[in-house]
């Protein structure tokens, strides 16, 4: 059955939408991007589920991400929602990612969500580095989804 991730996460991240006034993008049937004031968080499926990323989108930052998921495990903590689901089920998987990120966000991190960046400067924290084509295409679609609005 394939999945549209930009359903899943309008439906199950409505509530960080609405309080952070995030906007919400499809570059394409498999990624999502998540707008806020002076950021970017990249959400895509992979063979795990889903990757998260953040983007500071300062010019002067711009070209680089930060695991999300990584870093919230590593230096907050990973909020679990309910029991683990059957891996075979793809659906209830990504589901309990999205729900496991949203809150984790919502109740470890919500100076993220509001732009702060004081967290950024923690040297410790893994950035990766975006290619020239990588950093075009997201440039490309973060603008298109600023125009949509």
């Amino acid at each position: 059955m394939p999945v549209n991730l930009n359903s899943l996460v309008s439906e199950l991240w409505s509530g960080l939408i609405k309080t952070h006034n995030l906007r919400l993008c499809e570059p394409n049937d498999e990624e999502v991007i998540v707008l806020g004031p002076s950021y970017a968080i990249l959400l895509w499926l992979d063979r795990d589920g889903l990757s998260f990323r953040y983007l500071d989108r300062s010019p002067q930052i711009g070209r680089e991400t930060i695991d999300l998921a990584d870093y919230l495990i590593d230096k907050r903590r990973w909020i679990l929602a309910g029991k683990s689901p059957d891996p075979a089920d793809r659906i209830s998987v990504l589901r309990q990612g999205l729900n496991n990120c949203a809150r984790t966000l919502a109740e470890v991190a919500p100076d993220i969500l509001r732009g702060e960046k004081e967290w950024l400067k923690d040297r410790s924290v893994m950035r990766l580095p975006l290619t020239e084509l990588q950093h075009k295409g997201l440039t490309n679609s973060i603008t298109a989804c600023e125009h949509q609005y």
